[in-house]
Parts: structure tokens; sequence; C-alpha cells
């Protein structure tokens, strides 16, 4: 090689080394290289090629054209036979054709081992006057080695020696990241106790940190009968209800019913791609549950390193569970009524505070409803207070049945009850009472006698803040509508803004 050709040569090579040297991330490292070899070989189509070794497969992963580098599509199958063969296991540069295209492979490798090559394309040979023209192989028979074009060589351990900082700068951020998820996971067992807000919790820092598309939780009932969905969180940061979502626990009810039962706790992906991929949860050995994480909208493969640091994640998630769980065990005998199994008053006094901050913030009505049972007194002195406890559990098993998720029922003491309604207009808590009222009446107790006895309400209601600016005037004005509406109508709804005016007139 003449003084010249060298000096050209050489920064050629300086010239790729700047350019790959200058670029950032993965993308911008290959647009930079790939763009300077076209612009510096007239090199006319050029994709970049990872190696599938599970597949044996060469996968176009980007094609770079007029200056801009796309996703590819194309797939080459390696076999014992394939020309590309001493590419993947030599790492070797192969040129395949000196006709119309002229075609060259050129491996890359990471950490010593060969992860892909790029593919370069041309229709004519060089042609004099480019930095390798005084090259002696540079027309020689395209059929030789790739010893007889040692540029492209060169070319492979530059690209290679840059790909490997990218791989290692990135592989450095993930594990950073997801160091940070572990954290997030492990904070909130420490300082959430309730489930959904743990769960909350460790959605936002497992979506945050790991940069998943969605993630969504799903837990088996205590008798573990049913599949139930609990929460969920989507980009850019919308918490989704999957309270709707139940399923059977029968085999073939769906994918995800059939990752809870085969057990294992291994994580499974979905039958319809490697976008989406369900990780059992598991408690002392029993699944309890799945967590199922995608990339249905970015459609990014979720790999097996995801896959990893996911299961380790769910292990500490359930025994976040458990302590939730056991925690919100306790706290609801703390909270709830023996018999009736509704909230006691003492609850409903702090919900009360809590639901009227927070029409305040958000500008909706809440409505407070305080009912008693109709001739409750005559129920245990005809049949005895064991029947009158049963008129009590009646109650309130039907009251949960005729009300909302979000609404809250509590028994505030002997025979009388209080519902507090948030985001409720005056017609719609008057239609939630009258479903009540008509439930009721479609029903009936059998007394020790073998006697049908109906169980009968009266109500009054309060809006907030129509009709009181505080928790303690609205329980006022229920109560006071309420004992109107037994002194005057009896077994109906009524409404404080309505007896209100009534008692004026009189």
């Amino acid at each position: 090689m003449s003084a010249r050709a060298l000096l050209l040569y050489e920064r050629f090579i300086r010239e790729l080394h700047q350019n790959l040297q200058l670029a950032g991330g993965l993308e911008e490292t290959l647009e930079a290289g790939l763009g300077f070899l076209m612009s510096r070989l007239k090199v006319e189509n050029a994709g970049v090629f990872w190696w599938d070794k599970v597949r044996s497969a060469l996968v176009m992963q980007y094609a770079f054209h007029a200056g801009t580098l796309m996703e590819g599509e194309e797939e080459i199958l390696i076999n014992a036979n394939s020309q590309l063969n001493v590419l993947v296991l030599e790492s070797r540069c192969v040129v395949l054709s000196k006709s119309n295209p002229w075609i060259v492979y050129v491996p890359l490798r990471a950490k010593g081992e060969f992860v892909g090559a790029l593919r370069l394309e041309r229709r004519h040979p060089f042609p004099k006057g480019m930095v390798f023209s005084s090259l002696p192989s540079i027309h020689a028979d395209l059929k030789r080695e790739f010893r007889d074009y040692p540029f492209l060589d060169d070319i492979s351990a530059h690209f290679s020696l840059h790909l490997q900082r990218v791989f290692l700068v990135d592989e450095s951020r993930r594990k950073e990241q997801r160091f940070q998820a572990e954290a997030d996971v492990a904070k909130a067992v420490v300082e959430t106790p309730r489930l959904k807000d743990m769960l909350e919790a460790v959605s936002r820092g497992i979506i945050i940190h790991m940069g998943f598309d969605r993630i969504r939780f799903y837990l088996t009932d205590s008798a573990r009968s049913e599949l139930r969905g609990i929460l969920g969180l989507q980009v850019p940061g919308r918490f989704l209800n999957l309270e709707s979502e139940k399923y059977v626990l029968t085999p073939g009810t769906n994918f995800l019913v059939d990752v809870v039962l085969g057990g294992g706790g291994e994580v499974r992906q979905d039958p319809s791609g490697d976008q989406v991929v369900y990780v059992p949860i598991m408690i002392s050995g029993q699944t309890v549950g799945c967590m199922a994480v995608d990339n249905l909208l970015s459609q990014q493969e979720i790999n097996r390193e995801q896959m990893t640091a996911l299961k380790t994640l769910t292990g500490q998630i359930g025994m976040a569970i458990a302590n939730a769980r056991l925690f919100e065990d306790i706290e609801q005998q703390a909270i709830t009524d023996g018999l009736t199994k509704l909230y006691v008053y003492r609850y409903f006094q702090q919900r009360l505070k809590e639901e009227l901050d927070r029409a305040d913030r958000y500008s909706y009505s809440v409505a407070l409803v305080m009912m008693d049972v109709d001739f409750f007194k005559h129920f245990n002195d005809t049949y005895g207070h064991p029947l009158g406890d049963k008129v009590l559990e009646f109650l309130s098993h039907t009251i949960r049945g005729n009300i909302r998720r979000i609404d809250l029922a509590s028994r505030y003491g002997g025979d009388e009850f209080v519902l507090l309604l948030p985001e409720i207009t005056e017609q719609e808590a008057w239609l939630m009472g009258a479903r009540l009222l008509n439930a009721l009446k479609h029903c009936s107790l059998k007394a020790p006698t073998g006697e049908l006895i109906k169980v009968g309400v009266t109500m009054g209601v309060a809006l907030y803040p129509h009709d009181a600016g505080n928790g303690r005037d609205l329980i006022e004005c229920a109560d006071k509508a309420l004992y109107w509406a037994k002194r005057n109508n009896r077994g109906d709804i009524c409404f404080h803004r309505n007896t209100a005016a009534k008692e004026k007139k009189a």
C-alpha cells in the first residue's frame, strides 16, 4: 500500500471512529456510522441484523434508507449449508456476490460474542479515485475471502467497539432502573400497608423505572374460586379500575387463568406475541394472583432480562400482598360492626370528613341518608331479640346489594343506619333510596312461628353543601328529615329541603 493510500485509509478509519464516538444511544450510533459509510463508500442500501441464537436467524432490526434509520422486516435463517455460516460461527466478513448488487456482511461483536451484522449493498464495484482505490484488493475477484478487504474487518472492529460501549451503558442503565424499581417496591412494602395503595405505588415504580406501557394486577379470592382484577396503570400515568374483571378459576377460561392455575411461578409470554407477559404472584408456594405487563402500545419486545427482573419483583410483591391482607383483615374487624358487617359509626365519621373535603376540591354534592327500621320494637317484643337481630342482618345485606362501590354504609346505632353517597345528585339519591325500598318490599323474613314478615324502613336525606356546610350539621339535617318522615310519611324517603319548607309553612 502506498504512503498516500495508507494516509487516506487512516483518515477514513479516524473519521469513522469520530462519527461513532459522537453518537449517543444505539440508534444514533448506527445512524451516524451507516450514514458515514454510505456517503464515503457510495453504498446504496444498508441494514442492521441482530442474531437470534434460539431460532438460528439473523433478524433485520433497522434498514438505512435516504439517510434515515427505519425498522426492518427481513429474516435470514442460518443452517449448516448457509453461505453466512462463517459469518456467525467465526465472526468473519462475507462477500456474497460481485454481481448487481455487490453485497457484503460485516460481523458485529460485543463482549467477544457475535451479536449481529451490517449488510452493505452497492450496484457496482468501488470506482477508482475513492479512498481505497489504491488498495490492491479493491479490484480483485470479489469471491475471495474477506482478508482481501482489510477495511471491512476494521469497520467491523470499530462498529463492534462502539456498540459494546452502547450496550454497556444501556446495561448499566437497565440495572439502575431495576434497582430503583426494586427499591420502590421495597418502600411500598414497608410504608404502604393497604393493598390498593401498595399496588398503586408498585405499579408507578415499575412503569417509571422499567418503561412498560401498562401493568395490571389480578388476585384470587379467599376461596380460590375466582380471579379478580384489582387495578392497573397505563402510560402516561392513568390508573385503571379492574374490579369489573372476574374470571372463574377453571382451566381453559383464558390464558390469564391458566397461568394462575399452572403454578410453578414461571413467567409466561402471551401466545399472541412477545409484547405481553404474565408473572404469577406467589405466597408461601401458592399462586395467589398474577401481574400482567405489556408493551402493546409501543410494540417493544419484553426480553428475558426484563422477565427475570419482574419475577424478582413479584417475590417482594407477594410478601407485600400477604402483609396488606393481614392488615386489612385486622383493620376490617376494628371498623366493622359484628352483627351487620357494616362499618361502625366511628369509622363513618372519619370517612364523612374525608368525603366532604374531597367534595370541596372537586365541586360535587354528597348525600347523607339516615334510616331506621319501621316498628322495630314490635319485632323484638313479639318475636324476641334473635329475630330482631335477623331483621338487622337482613336489612344490612339488602343495603349492600343496592348501593354503589363508592358509597359507604354504616350502623349508626340500634336499628338506625346511615349511608354516605358521594358524587350524587338529589334525583340520583332518591332513585337509590327507592331501589332499596322496592327491594325490601319484594323480600320477607320467616318468623319462629312460620309467619312471613316484611321489613320496612323510613329515610331522611340531606345534601352537602346545599343543606349544610359541615358534617355535623349534615347529620343533624338528615336526622330531622328522618323524624319528620316518621311522624308524617312513614316508609318513604323525605329530603331535608322539603321537610324544612313544610315546617316553616306550618
